[in-house]
């Protein structure tokens, strides 16, 4: 009779390289959003009027993606590069400053 494989036996290396590549992905996200606000800011010192708008959450799905696929192997370091990305500050930030706007 066919068995599912439990976590961390039968995985192989295939569901690892996944969590790897994601959390990759959530790295690249994360670092974009960081350059592209210190560009914003370099510009704005320097009189440009122009902006940067972050990728808000991305970085935060593919960290969670990630770890639903390895966190055996890989634990919670699938949701460094989201805990660093600007961009998954963004919609709290907003929210907050929101309800602060309205009273």
């Amino acid at each position: 009779m066919l068995e599912w494989p439990r976590a961390g036996v039968g995985y192989g290396d295939g569901m690892q390289i996944v969590a790897y590549v994601l959390t990759s992905l959530s790295a690249l996200v994360a670092a974009g959003n960081l350059a592209g606000i210190l560009s914003a800011l370099s510009a704005q010192r320097r009189g440009a009027t122009r902006g940067f708008s972050c990728v808000p959450l991305v970085s935060l799905v593919l960290g969670l993606v990630a770890w639903c696929v390895g966190h055996v192997a890989l634990g919670v370091w699938t949701l460094v590069p989201a805990l660093f990305d600007v961009g998954t500050w963004t919609v709290p930030i907003a929210v907050i400053q929101h309800l602060r706007s309205r009273r």
